[in-house]
């Protein structure tokens, strides 16, 4: 699972540092499709917890 404070840092290199996926999904480790999920959906619907 990732944690909120990672959910931050690559909004954070993609917005800031204007990095490009494929160098965010290199530098954290994660996948592309992983990046663009969390860059393109809203950090409050990753909150949100479901039953």
């Amino acid at each position: 699972m990732i944690k909120v404070d990672t959910y931050k840092y690559i909004k954070d290199l993609h917005i800031r540092e204007r990095k490009s996926i494929r160098q965010i999904s290199r530098e954290v480790g994660l996948s592309r499709q992983t990046i663009r999920k969390i860059l393109y959906q809203s950090l409050e619907d990753v909150t949100t917890y479901k039953r």
